[in-house]
């Protein structure tokens, strides 16, 4: 796991914030029996402005491409070629995102009704509470790089982000998703020669399982306020079969 001396400061999280994420059944008992969490592609995710530049950093480009010019650093700029250059950027943000992988929790004080409902799939739904710290710890021995970020919620019709780092667009969020509080896990695949990578080689072709200590990693294990009493004991017989000692409960919503 890298601190946040490896990423821009200005976004890692402040203090010990508690951090949650939301499974359902099927992808809570692959964490816990290939004790690996997946991170997706971010080019797969079902937002398509994920990872975009909004338009007014596109307006950012144009003023840069200015700048090269009365700075001397090219000389002379036709529309075209200015067309080129910032289409070149859009391009290389886009390649980008086929080589991030993005493993996303919540942020807060207590869990979300709203959530539950979107990400649990409703009564038989698992969420695993976590802080920074810990996620931070449960990555120290894994082999993959992984960053820590908090997400930043801008409106991108007409909001502009940082340009000069393809970072940047990849810690942004339109503000309709605000109410999720995201902080994400970003890891990059290993790729030579540009940022085509082959997936194919890949066991998963969407993404990357990547190994963490989950004893380290989880706090407590809450279900849905929409599961019934007996799933409680479905999830317990899958924990001790896979050697998690873990307090269970139900949410307090129930």
């Amino acid at each position: 796991m890298s601190d946040e001396n490896s990423i821009d400061v200005n976004f890692f999280p402040k203090g010990n914030p508690n951090l949650f994420k939301y499974f359902d059944l099927l992808k809570f008992v692959s964490l816990i029996q290939k004790r690996a969490i997946f991170f997706c592609r971010l080019d797969k995710f079902e937002d398509k402005l994920e990872g975009t530049l909004t338009n007014s950093t596109l307006r950012s480009y144009e003023k840069w491409c200015e700048y090269l010019v009365s700075s001397g650093k090219i000389d002379g700029l036709s529309e075209d070629k200015k067309s080129r250059l910032i289409k070149e950027q859009v391009d290389a943000h886009n390649r980008h995102k086929s080589v991030t992988c993005i493993d996303c929790w919540n942020k807060g004080e207590s869990e979300s009704y709203a959530l539950w409902k979107i990400y649990s799939g409703i009564d038989k739904g698992i969420m695993i509470k976590s802080n920074v710290e810990r996620v931070m710890k449960a990555f120290e021995n894994t082999t993959e790089k992984v960053h820590l970020s908090d997400v930043r919620y801008i409106d991108f019709n007409s909001d502009a982000m940082e340009i000069g780092n393809f970072n940047f667009p990849i810690r942004y969020k339109d503000k309709a998703y605000s109410y999720e509080e995201e902080v994400r896990l970003i890891h990059k695949v290993n790729y030579r020669g540009g940022f085509p990578y082959d997936w194919s080689n890949e066991k998963i072709e969407s993404g990357k399982n990547i190994t963490v200590d989950l004893d380290l990693l989880i706090e407590e294990i809450v279900l849905s306020p929409f599961a019934p009493e007996w799933f409680a004991e479905i999830i317990q017989d899958l924990l001790e079969k896979y050697g998690l000692r873990k307090d269970l409960k139900f949410s307090y919503l129930k």
